[in-house]
């Protein structure tokens, strides 16, 4: 576990790891590597993750979140929620993904089918034999789901 009051922190695995948890008051987190769990918090700062091997749990008043998978594990679970950021997830073209993706204030766009609710600020993923199972808010920003 990392924590720090003011500053980054940068986290490089060369091979897979177990959990991963990093706490920062005001600094960015950037994973890059396979770690089993991902568990960040931040109140001000961005959380990236480059290459997670396994779930990711994300909280931060205020930043963005990106997150992108080279292989999506199955039992994939993300969730995230933040305030005010951007939310931009990417897994790869064959992942199959279900859960929820709300914002109150902003834009929903998704490489994914799935149903929009709420004036479009909620977009329900239903799908079965899902990898991946998605429970993102934001209040304030856009999400983006892709294909990569």
């Amino acid at each position: 576990m990392a924590e720090t009051s003011s500053g980054d922190v940068k986290v490089y695995l060369n091979g897979p790891t177990a959990d991963v948890t990093v706490k920062t008051s005001s600094g960015d987190v950037t994973l890059t590597g396979r770690a089993a769990r991902l568990v960040a918090y931040t109140s001000s700062g961005d959380v990236r993750a480059f290459g997670p091997g396994g779930s990711v749990k994300a909280d931060t008043s205020s930043g963005d979140v990106s997150l992108s998978w080279a292989e999506a594990p199955a039992g994939l679970e993300v969730n995230i929620d933040t305030t005010s950021g951007e939310v931009g997830l990417k897994f790869p073209h064959d992942t199959v993904v279900e859960g929820r993706l709300s914002t109150t204030s902003g834009d929903i766009g998704s490489g994914f089918s799935g149903r929009t609710e709420d004036h479009g600020h909620l977009l329900v993923l239903e799908a079965a034999g899902a990898k991946a199972s998605l429970a993102v808010n934001t209040t304030s920003g856009d999400v983006t789901l892709r294909k990569q």
